[in-house]
C-alpha cells in the first residue's frame, strides 16, 4: 500500500502504542 505523505499526518499514539494516520485537511472538532 502507497501513503501519499502530502496528505496525511502521521502520529505515534503512546496509548495504543501504534501509528495514526490522519487526513492533513480533517477538521479538528
Amino acid at each position: 500500500m502507497r501513503i501519499d505523505y502530502d496528505k496525511y499526518w502521521i502520529i505515534w499514539d503512546e496509548n495504543l502504542q501504534e501509528w495514526i494516520f490522519k487526513w492533513k485537511l480533517e477538521d479538528e472538532k
